[in-house]
């Protein structure tokens, strides 16, 4: 008589990342719930940062970029380590990737006024800031991206010894890592920077809606509405496709609710933006009244 294996849970296609091939949440244990807080304090600084605007723009995007290595690294750790030390490297790896990004932002003004004539330390944080980056990378995307980008650095630094017409004047390692790894070009350069302002503020209130529920509000509406009818799903998606002068009149009523259901859609984000742009007017018109009673006390 055999006796029955232990269950062992497994994860079905349908609940992983299709990109990433990561399950969903933050990972077991106290790392999962470290994990969980660090990305509430990444979401609170981007909408902070967003709103206020108090950070430079290179300390914007180098600590961005720092808080993305830092969860990416952590959270391939939880889900994919074998070992606790393969957790023990994501850690560490996240960990230095994010304090080379808090670098930029505690020695700025230093950074600034030495710029072009690196220190041995700033040297070294943007080499392992290079590297981090192109590990995490790797482990998380796949080597099709990082193998293109060391292609171009490699040409970068060696380009000097290839034939004519291909050779150029050559860039030594400072010139490279100075430029990859500081200021506003390299990893922190215009695309970071639509990262760090636009597209993270996006991707956070669609998640925020989804996860409350509005997604399905939506729906549900136009399958309460259209659902019953024979093809209604399919005269809802072709009523949209189509122009008002075309459709039938008993399409037009569907047309009209995905136009409702769009404009909701959209007063919804319009709110929280003006929640947003509210809460700075307040701000910046009590800030003479602080100052009035800070001079008069």
């Amino acid at each position: 008589m055999t006796t029955p294996s232990p269950h062992v849970p497994t994860t079905s296609v349908t609940e992983l990342d299709i990109e990433h091939n990561l399950p969903a949440g933050w990972g077991l244990g106290r790392s999962g719930a470290v994990l969980f807080w660090i990305a509430l304090a990444f979401s609170t600084f981007q909408i902070a940062t967003s709103v206020y605007a108090i950070l430079p723009t290179q300390v914007l995007r180098s600590m961005h970029v720092g808080f993305l290595v830092l969860v990416a690294s952590v959270l391939i750790g939880n889900h994919r380590s074998t070992h606790p030390m393969s957790r023990v490297i994501g850690w560490t790896l996240g960990l230095l990737g994010f304090g080379a990004g808090l670098y930029q932002w505690i020695f700025y003004i230093d950074l600034v006024n030495n710029s072009g004539d690196l220190s041995h330390l700033d040297l070294a944080v943007g080499m392992i800031n290079l590297v981090v980056l192109f590990v995490v990378a790797w482990r998380l995307m796949g080597p099709a991206l990082p193998v293109i980008c060391l292609v171009f650095i490699a040409y970068a630094l060696f380009g000097r010894y290839l034939p004519r017409p291909l050779d150029h004047r050559g860039f030594s390692l400072e010139q490279v890592v100075e430029h990859m790894g500081f200021g506003t070009e390299g990893i922190y350069a215009t695309p970071t920077g639509v990262s760090a302002t636009y597209i993270f503020l996006f991707i956070l209130f669609g998640a925020f809606l989804e996860r409350a529920g509005m997604i399905q509000l939506f729906n549900d509406v136009a399958l309460g509405l259209v659902g019953a009818a024979r093809g209604g799903c399919r005269g809802a998606s072709r009523a949209c496709s189509q122009p008002l002068s075309v459709q039938r009149p008993c399409l037009q009523p569907v047309c009209a609710c995905a136009c409702v259901c769009a404009c909701i859609y959209l007063s919804v984000y319009l709110s929280l933006y003006l929640c947003m742009y509210l809460s700075l007017c307040i701000s910046f018109s009590l800030a003479p009244c602080f100052s009035r009673c800070l001079v008069v006390s």
